[in-house]
């Protein structure tokens, strides 16, 4: 025993001697972080703890858990819904598409649900379905996910449970996982019959920025647009400035056409997406109860005058293919939104993210758009059966999706080619921490809205206003009548 115990001795002083010669000398140590906090991590990548939901020990026998989902002509995909958000069959290669289904996974398994997605054309399909299981009381759908420029009828007809009321009592709307600008700009009637979570991710592709080519930009000498980002200095006026200077003729025919380089690429949303980020709005709702049509007022004309004046009727500017042209090294800028990523992974020349620049210096925060003819907000049917169970659900799919699938999906954006690197992850995240919605572009009735951004300019601007004032108002009076009704 005792030879036994020298012997286990000595092996270990030989481990210990071997451990001690592997040891680099300090001179071959890495250098020591230098960051502020001296832990070696970048304070901004150190997470924050996490906030669980407040739900209770249910287990529901796999009863279904059923979304209703919009869909462009019966096609989903490509272009319109370039990522799954709701359900995902099985682990495939994707990264997202795995992290929503293991959200799906892990929700499923401890509460006992089957959560399934079917879709149904935007316009015709998928209201008639909501309205038909409401007038029955079918509870084939638990949740509804549509696109919000196509709510107006359905909101009046009040087919959906407040998001806020005792019917949904687990859903808590002042979370981090609930964006804050759709519950503001959907509630009225002191209703909130709709808004968007991290469940989602089309709400924020549809999330206006400005795309830049850093090829077109080091050629021209231009560095600095993060810090002038950081800065606050990043306005209509400093855009056009770029813009201009980057304009030149390069295919020797002395006119302005497809094979010269353009400062600003972007078709008619272009409008939509400046005046949002100017900060300015079309309509808003009045102390979550009535709807107010804002824009005849002064300042608002003023903006959108300038706006045709300065930023969009301009030589700078091309509108035709621009995802082809700035894919072309042809244009400095492209406005676009988030989900335009999705078009550009086999784009060759690196590019870069930015927010929608403000009007001006005196502008106190970007203001980023969330175009509603391709977002996504969640709705409950009244029709959806055991409400507390679906108020469960969607409360535990948003919070984990916060932690997970939203994370991925902001990686998802990123791995373009050059916007892998810190500054552009900083820039989505203003982004994305600026969303806004604008209830005045989405309630648009008289299709007054919709006509700044297709047929009105500077000179046409004050008789659009003038023609449409008398139904605008007739809409709105109408829209707060039926508000009061459900008193």
């Amino acid at each position: 025993m005792k030879r036994f115990t020298l012997l286990l001795l000595a092996m270990l002083l030989v481990l210990l001697a071997v451990a001690c010669a592997d040891t680099p000398a300090d001179d071959d140590l890495p250098p020591a972080d230098e960051s502020e906090n001296g832990t070696g991590k970048d304070p901004a990548d150190e997470e924050e703890p996490r906030i669980e939901p407040d739900l209770p020990n249910e287990y529901y026998n796999n009863a279904p858990f059923s979304v209703i989902h919009w869909a462009v002509n019966g096609d989903v995909g490509g272009g319109w819904t370039p990522w799954e958000e709701i359900s995902v069959e099985s682990m495939t290669g994707d990264h997202l598409e795995n992290e929503v289904y293991q959200r799906n996974a892990a929700v499923e398994e401890k509460y006992g649900v089957t959560i399934t997605n079917s879709y149904f054309h935007t316009d015709s399909e998928l209201p008639g379905k909501i309205r038909n299981a409401v007038n029955t009381g079918d509870t084939d759908f638990q949740m509804m996910v549509q696109r919000s420029n196509t709510l107006s009828g359905m909101w009046l007809e009040n087919l959906f449970y407040d998001l806020g009321d005792d019917d949904l009592p687990y859903i808590d709307l002042s979370m981090p996982w609930w964006n804050a600008s759709s519950v503001e700009n959907f509630t009225f009637g002191d209703k909130t019959q709709f808004a968007s979570s991290e469940m989602l991710l089309l709400d924020k592709g549809a999330t206006a920025c400005v795309y830049f080519n850093t090829k077109v930009a080091t050629d021209n000498g231009i560095t600095d647009l993060y810090e002038i980002v950081r800065d606050q200095e990043w306005t209509w006026e400093v855009l056009a400035e770029y813009a201009e200077d980057v304009t030149r003729e390069l295919d020797g025919d002395d006119e302005w056409s497809a094979g010269d380089l353009y400062g600003a690429l972007g078709a008619i949303d272009v409008v939509a997406y400046l005046y949002g980020g100017s900060g300015h709005s079309i309509g808003h709702i009045e102390d979550d109860r009535y709807f107010v049509h804002e824009f005849a007022e002064e300042e608002n004309i003023q903006v959108m005058s300038d706006l045709y004046d300065y930023m969009y009727h301009v030589d700078y500017r091309w509108s035709e293919t621009p995802i082809n042209k700035f894919k072309a090294d042809e244009g400095l800028f492209m406005y676009g939104m988030v989900k335009t990523s999705a078009s550009l992974r086999d784009m060759e020349t690196n590019y870069g993210i930015l927010p929608i620049p403000k009007y001006n210096e005196e502008q106190e925060n970007y203001s980023s758009l969330v175009w509603q003819h391709y977002d996504s907000v969640i709705g409950v049917p009244t029709s959806c059966g055991d409400s507390m169970m679906v108020s469960v659900i969607i409360e535990a799919l948003s919070a984990e999706s916060y932690y997970t699938v939203y994370p991925m999906f902001h990686d998802t954006v990123l791995m373009g080619k050059s916007t892998r690197d810190q500054e552009s992850k900083e820039m989505l995240q203003i982004v994305f921490d600026t969303r806004k919605y604008d209830i005045g572009m989405i309630y648009d009735p008289t299709t007054f809205a919709w006509k700044l951004w297709t047929e009105v300019d500077s000179n046409t601007l004050a008789s659009h206003c003038a023609a449409f004032e008398a139904s605008i108002e007739e809409k709105s009076r109408d829209f707060n009548d039926m508000v009061d009704s459900w008193d």
